[in-house]
């Protein structure tokens, strides 16, 4: 492995990764264990009780000025990070940012108490929601704090006066009893503390593990390689790098990986990245699990997908702006196409762009006979998608794409359209067309597509009933050869409404052009209790 690191505060380009393992074993005890049995660290142990692990937060990092929070009546680090409210593209590429709270511990064994402690004196906390929805919890308002309980492990987002510009976020992580704890022939151990590292580079068989209470600026790379790890509950931090963009920067993508096998990505959480958060391309076999994003500057898409096979990504949080979960090909090699990539049980947040993408750049590297297929997003709840379509296939040049997958999918706030969205603010979009985007000219289908079990709570008013409308929806081929065909829509309900063949010819937001043929749209079941419960009420 080679690499760079050096202390946040210390001189950067020293070699300071020696240092790291020699005093490693140190460094991994700065945190505060609260737990009622001795055997916390014992492997695979069994907690009686609830056990907790909190962090203390990195020199020189600041403490959020906008809340405070407790766990179990224990101070939590609290920090700033940079996100982006607003839904349109600049031209200067320098966006207008905003700071939200964002905390992490871990516990297991029981239930949690959170207190959230608002730290404006003049802030009114009214409607005060917890996501996601599912989890059912009803918070508790005292003036200006916020109480309610954890059962498990997850990821909460803590919102009030229904604005999204308050949105503050919980990383309650499961406890690793396997954690390594220094490093050693095959692992690299990186303990608490601010770090800064220019590029470290993973090697065949090695495993990088970044403690909690760790915060990292930097960028991991590898390429080639097999049988590699990264863990951990600490955080990298993009926050030093301007926007790749703007002229004499660079693009620096915090988890960048390139033909590898056997990858394991889990834990970690990326904030403020300077472009992409997680691009793989040209792997296989990659699992990736419990990570957490948080993007604010242009081109920061979430986890970006590239020609890639064997593929698995779960138990997420994404909130980007740019695309959130995003399958493309670029690769120009023989059998290097998009094939059996699955997002499963993953929170989105889209504040600009499309929340499940396929596409534009389908075939980027120019190869003969590209396909993606067998891609699946299930179990997906979308907190907010804010601009571009919630579920698109792009087909911007000659692939065939086919077998895919939309399962389960929990829109929580369909606000489509905001900023400079346009005309392109669907909650379903395919499309086989020309863009910016196109490298070949011919064109290529879209073909054996469902989506199934697809529930929208709530949005601005894009949904409509009384007056017809409700999400657009548009299916689009390009010619008599290029065609989208065979796409099923069943049990998608707005608002709690059903919706059909028959009231979707009804629906003057939904388009469906010549070409395309076998499009269905059926309900034949009754929404789910488990869904309804969630649906605002109205007066």
């Amino acid at each position: 492995m080679n690499s760079d690191v050096s202390q946040k505060y210390g001189s950067k380009g020293e070699n300071i990764l020696l240092i790291i393992l020699s005093v490693g074993a140190v460094l991994s005890i700065v945190f505060c264990v609260l737990a009622l049995t001795t055997e916390i660290f014992m492997p695979h142990a069994e907690p009686e009780t609830t056990n907790l692990i909190l962090y203390e937060g990195p020199k020189p990092a600041a403490a959020s000025a906008a809340v405070s929070m407790r766990v179990n009546d224990n101070e939590l680090f609290v920090y700033d990070t940079t996100v982006n409210n607003t839904h349109s593209w600049k031209s200067n590429y320098l966006p207008s940012l905003s700071t939200a709270p964002v905390t992490s511990f871990d516990f297991d064994g029981g239930s949690v108490q959170m207190e959230i402690t608002v730290l404006d004196d003049e802030a009114e906390l009214n409607q005060v929601v917890v996501r996601p929805l599912v989890e059912g919890i009803v918070p508790e308002v005292e003036g200006s704090i916020i109480k309610f309980e954890i059962e498990k492990p997850g990821i909460y987002t803590v919102e009030y006066n229904d604005d999204a510009m308050t949105a503050m976020y919980i990383f309650a992580n499961a406890i690793d009893y396997d954690a390594p704890t220094e490093s050693s022939d095959t692992v690299k151990y990186i303990g608490p503390g601010a770090w800064s590292i220019d590029n470290l580079s993973l090697t065949e068989g090695m495993e990088l593990y970044i403690s909690g209470g760790a915060i990292i600026q930097g960028t991991i790379n590898a390429t080639g390689a097999s049988d590699i790890k990264i863990g951990g509950h600490g955080f990298f931090d993009g926050s030093n790098n301007e926007s790749w963009m703007l002229n004499g920067y660079a693009a620096y993508v915090p988890i960048n990986l390139s033909k590898c096998k056997n990858v394991d990505i889990s834990g970690v959480a990326v904030l403020d990245p300077n472009a992409w958060c997680v691009n793989l391309y040209n792997c296989s076999d990659v699992s990736i699990d419990g990570i957490k994003l948080i993007s604010a500057r242009p081109n920061g898409d979430g986890i970006t997908v590239q020609s890639c096979q064997n593929v698995s990504v779960k138990n997420s949080f994404i909130r980007t702006w740019d695309d959130s979960l995003v399958v493309k090909n670029y690769a120009t090699e023989s059998g290097s196409d998009s094939v059996n990539i699955t997002f499963d049980n993953c929170q989105v947040w889209t504040d600009l762009a499309q929340s499940m993408e396929i596409g534009y750049e389908t075939n980027k590297g120019n190869k003969i006979n590209p396909i993606i297929q067998d891609i699946t997003f299930r179990n997906i709840t979308v907190l907010h998608n804010f601009h571009k379509p919630v579920m698109s296939i792009h087909n911007a040049d000659n692939c065939a794409i086919s077998g895919i997958r939309y399962a389960n999918i929990i829109v929580e706030d369909a606000s489509m359209g905001k900023g400079d969205a346009g005309d392109n603010a669907q909650l379903i979009d395919i499309n086989n067309l020309k863009s910016n985007w196109t490298t070949v000219q011919n064109r290529g289908s879209i073909s054996d597509v469902v989506f199934e079990g697809i529930y929208v709570l709530d949005g601005d008013d894009t949904i409509d009933f009384i007056e017809g409308n409700f999400c657009p929806i548009r299916i689009q081929g390009f010619d008599e050869t290029s065609l989208c065909s065979n796409i099923t829509v069943k049990d998608l309900y707005l608002l709690g409404e059903a919706v059909t063949d028959a009231n979707v010819d009804e629906n003057p937001s939904t388009s469906i052009d010549k070409f395309t043929e076998g499009i269905s749209f059926i309900n034949d079941g009754e929404l789910p209790q488990s869904v309804a419960v969630m649906i605002p009420k109205t007066d």
